[in-house]
């Protein structure tokens, strides 16, 4: 049995109310949610995994080191020094 869709946007009632649908669709279909209070953004909801993610990509781009490495790799991208995924990889890159 398929469960209620929930709308990206709701109010925090509205969250309150759907609870743990709303917990069970970030998990499992990782779904994001935003919530309002009187109609205006407060918060969002992500899975932990997302949240997991976000935290790395921000702890890489803090870190000085590897800035200057990601502004070497894009000076080279911008410069045509790449290589395709074909080359790394062996087959072409699949439609996902």
């Amino acid at each position: 049995m398929e469960k209620t869709a929930l709308p990206e946007v709701m109010s925090a009632s509205k969250a309150k109310d759907n609870f743990f649908l709303l917990l069970d669709k970030v998990y499992d279909a990782n779904c994001h949610y935003t919530l309002t209070k009187g109609g205006v953004p407060v918060a969002k909801v992500i899975s932990i995994e997302e949240w997991q993610s976000l935290m790395t990509t921000l702890d890489i781009l803090a870190n000085k080191k590897h800035q200057g490495e990601l502004d070497k790799r894009i000076k080279e991208v911008d410069e045509g020094k790449y290589s395709s995924y074909k080359e790394i990889f062996g087959h072409e890159q699949p439609n996902l």
